[in-house]
Parts: C-alpha cells; structure tokens; sequence
C-alpha cells in the first residue's frame, strides 16, 4: 500500500495491491506458516536497505510499479525466511513468546549449530570445540530461565486481569494443565504427504521404529548376525503333572450347607 504523491490534485489517492484467494475453500483451522520474521534485527536490515536506496526512491521519475518492486526486493532480502516455519512455537500458539524471545532462540540454535559444525573438524573431534560449548550452554540456560519468567509473568497477569470471573481463570487453569481443545491438529510428514490422522501417526512410528534392527542389519557387510528365535525358547519347559479340579457335586453343596451353624441375625428383636 501507498500514497501516489505526483498525481497533481490536493488530495493524494491512496493505493494498495491486495492477494485475495477467494475461489480456495479454507479449513476450519488453517495451519499457520511463518514466511517473514519481523524481528528487530531484521528490520534494521531493511531500514539500512532503504536509506541506501532513498535517492533512487525518491527521484521523481520513479514510478510507482518501480517504487512496490524495490520495496518488496528489499523485504524479501531482509525478512523473508530461507524455509517456512509450521512450528508451534510462535505467538499465535503461545501468546508470552516476544519478538526477542523469537530472536533470542534462534540465536540459540546458531550457537548449537556452530558447536557441532566444530565437532567435524580433526582438531576438535568428537566433542567439539568446548569454547563453543560453553558458550552455547550457559546461553541456553539463561534463555530458559527468561522464558520460564516470562510465561509465569504472563499467566499471572491474565489471572490477575480477570479478577471476578471464575469462567476466565479456570480457562487459564486448564490452559496450564493442558486440559483444552487444541486449536492446532497434529502432522506428520510421511513421503512427502502430510498425515494428521493420529492412529496412522501412531502406526507410522511403529513401522519406522520396528524396521531400525533389520535396515542396520542389511547395511552391515561381512559380520554373520543370527536370526532372533522363536519367543518358545524364552519359555520354561512344560509340566507334566497338571491341576486337576472337577466339577462340584449336588452331594458336596448339601454337605457344606448341613456343616454350617444355626445362628440368629444380630438385628433380629426376638434375640
């Protein structure tokens, strides 16, 4: 969007370019996927990209397709993230997760992929540059302590900010507990196709977990594995003399009823 400003009346219009899908059915609870990230560093990048670009932006035989082409280059350089997110691990999920929080823990993950980068190198094999690694833990171990503050602030907030209303602090209770309807099916990538049926999660992870043995089994060369035996050796060795116990008789029911004593209840009155 934008304001055409050589247009040459009082009143400059005002312009927007708009991606509508409207012919697309949308899903109940359409999955949210992160292109951009907004973070303060990457906005810094895109003012640095701009102000390089001012004199070109605002020559006046810049037109205006020139102007929304340049614009969008320069967020795309500057934003647009290299692979989507589908993480749910974002404000949209989990509302206390800040901007700084987001740039904080991928901050994080740089430092953790920089340690194990060092632990492919002949000089720091095979546990990595402990430089790296101390720096990457005590890292961690602060972001954890903040986002543990910062949810704790969170929720005590929204309890505090729905003082009187009992239907709004158990909601926040339950959303503690777990105890609510998840907003967000779970997925699951199979081949490239994308289940979120959580039976056929559940058997797709038994397959993969059933089949590691045998996968390893056949990338071994020149090593004899013997196959598993059957479970019957696992077992004890049967008994011969079994238990015997037969069927009772109407003989042995009336000699147990006859065996038993006369007694007179404890709240009968003619006790």
């Amino acid at each position: 969007s934008g304001v055409i400003s050589d247009f040459g009346a009082h009143h400059n219009p005002i312009v927007a370019s708009l991606c509508l899908d409207i012919g697309k059915n949308l899903a109940a609870n359409p999955k949210q996927v992160q292109h951009y990230s907004y973070s303060n560093k990457n906005i810094d990048r895109l003012v640095m990209d701009l102000e390089n670009k001012k004199d070109m932006l605002m020559h006046p035989k810049c037109t205006f397709d020139q102007f929304f082409n340049t614009f969008k280059t320069a967020i795309d350089d500057s934003c647009k993230l290299q692979t989507p997110k589908v993480s749910k691990r974002n404000a949209l999920t989990n509302q206390w997760i800040t901007p700084s929080i987001e740039e904080a823990i991928l901050h994080k993950e740089q430092l953790c992929n920089d340690w194990v980068k060092s632990m492919k190198t002949s000089k720091f094999k095979p546990h990595g540059n402990p430089d790296l690694r101390l720096k990457f833990t005590l890292y961690r171990k602060c972001l954890k302590r903040i986002i543990k503050t910062q949810k704790n602030s969170y929720y005590c907030s929204k309890i505090l900010e729905n003082q009187g209303n009992s239907k709004k602090i158990w909601e926040t209770i339950n959303l503690l507990r777990g105890k609510c309807k998840r907003t967000m099916k779970p997925d699951f990538c199979v081949d490239g196709t994308r289940i979120t049926n959580r039976r056929l999660i559940a058997n797709r992870f038994n397959e993969y977990f059933n089949s590691i043995a045998s996968k390893m089994n056949e990338n071994i060369e020149g090593l004899k594995i013997d196959p598993i035996p059957p479970f019957e050796e696992f077992m004890p060795k049967r008994t011969k003399n079994s238990i015997f116990i037969a069927d009772s008789t109407e003989g042995d029911i009336s000699k147990i009823i006859k065996n038993l004593k006369n007694k007179k209840p404890s709240n009968n009155p003619n006790k």
